[in-house]
């Protein structure tokens, strides 16, 4: 099929002035001209796009689509040029990514080092930020993409892909009383002292929130802020954490850690990576979604 863009952007200058004169003359061009290059958009899709009326012209439903594609070509075009402009312009480049405190504990960083490892130029910002705030910082455009728990989110305005699960799972010393379960539910936990994870907020919250329906309570004798000093800990002292298992698993052999798996429902989450919706995503970031896709 041969058309021209050129053809294609004086018949949406004709669609939006509404007559060929008004839209010669936002293009600086002859109103014969214009109407030879629709003739010939018309014979070349075997169809009719314009509705000639008294006081101007409108597109027909065959129009109407053509214009839609017209559009899209043209966006396609500025996101061409300026994806080119970036990579000559700024070969190193910037990714820039919001992921949640789990995502960046567990997974992140070794993905990043990997990348980073056969893309040296190219500079990586993660801010981390809850799962909701992840969503609201994708739409406002603040960030390529996002990594974050399912919350609710405008269907519109943003695309969602599955990403991968991690699982909860009890943290203890091999001298635990709890160290011989094959597995455990929550509030069988409950007996005992527990360390809470700084970094793990919000779960911390939904957990207490978990034992006081059921009238219960659970005893946080310890909070720390990394992961590793709450493994270094446990091991010494018996306590017990319950972290995501793709996090604990880090320090398993290193602590002499037992990983036991919860059975609640909510102990499994599912991560999922948030764009905007018909986002084209720069050449660099794009190049590092896929390669997290691929690396999950």
């Amino acid at each position: 099929m041969k058309f021209d863009l050129i053809s294609l952007n004086l018949f949406i200058s004709v669609c939006e002035e509404g007559t060929i004169a008004k839209a010669a003359e936002r293009e600086f061009i002859a109103a014969s001209a214009i109407s030879k290059r629709i003739s010939d958009l018309e014979n070349l899709f075997n169809t009719q796009l314009l509705i000639r009326e008294k006081k101007g012209v409108r597109p027909t439903t065959e129009g109407r689509l053509i214009l839609k594609y017209a559009h899209e070509i043209n966006t396609l075009l500025r996101h061409m040029q300026k994806e080119i402009d970036q990579v000559t312009q700024n070969p190193n480049g910037q990714i820039n990514i919001a992921a949640n405190i789990s995502s960046i504990s567990e997974f992140i960083p070794k993905l990043i080092s990997d990348f980073l490892s056969e893309n040296e130029f190219i500079k990586i910002n993660v801010e981390e930020k809850f799962s909701h705030e992840i969503v609201k910082y994708i739409q406002e455009g603040k960030a390529d993409f996002g990594i974050a728990r399912r919350v609710s989110f405008d269907e519109k305005k943003l695309e969602i892909i599955p990403y991968k699960n991690d699982h909860l799972v009890v943290v203890v010393n091999n001298s635990h009383p709890l160290a011989q379960q094959d597995h455990l539910y929550f509030l069988d936990t409950l007996l005992y002292e527990h360390l809470g994870l700084s970094t793990y907020a919000a779960m911390n919250s939904k957990m207490k929130k978990i034992a006081q329906d059921n009238q219960r309570k659970i005893n946080f004798t310890i909070q720390i802020s990394s992961i590793d000093a709450a493994c270094r800990l446990i091991n010494t002292r018996n306590i017990l954490g319950i972290f995501p298992k793709e996090a604990a698993e880090h320090y398993q052999s290193l602590y002499n850690l037992v990983l036991i798996p919860l059975l609640d429902s909510w102990s499994i989450g599912e991560l999922f990576i948030y764009k905007r919706r018909q986002e084209i995503l720069s050449l660099h970031a794009r190049k590092f979604l896929e390669f997290i896709i691929l690396n999950k």
